[in-house]
């Protein structure tokens, strides 16, 4: 956490928001696997922390990416998307939604209908 909250010093003031943001992402990252390897073994929850892993090494290389080299960036888009013209978010959301169903039925199993 010191590192994200100190080192976005070491860049220029227009690009310390960006650096904010890709330290931030790196500490996260650093949480993420520390809960892993603190919580009991299970397929869920390392499947989940690869998701957000990944989701979070794209926060980061995407800020140092558009750091050093920026490209256009529409109102309201993410970096990344703007990057590789596709909807990340989008594409996020179906797969948080089938690790979230398959984490509710890796605890609670698959629910049968009323009256089979």
């Amino acid at each position: 956490m010191a590192a994200r909250h100190y080192l976005y010093d070491l860049w220029p003031p227009e690009l310390r928001g960006l650096a904010s943001k890709a330290l931030g992402a790196l500490a996260l990252l650093s949480m993420i696997w520390l809960a892993v390897w603190l919580a009991p073994r299970s397929l869920p929850v390392t499947l989940v922390a690869l998701w957000w892993s990944i989701e979070e090494v794209q926060v980061a290389l995407c800020s140092f990416a558009y750091m050093l080299k920026p490209w256009p960036v529409a109102t309201g888009q993410s970096i990344c998307s703007a990057r590789l013209d596709l909807d990340l978010g989008a594409v996020g959301i179906v797969i948080v939604f089938w690790l979230s169903l398959y984490v509710y039925r890796s605890l609670y199993g698959r629910a049968t209908p009323p009256g089979s």
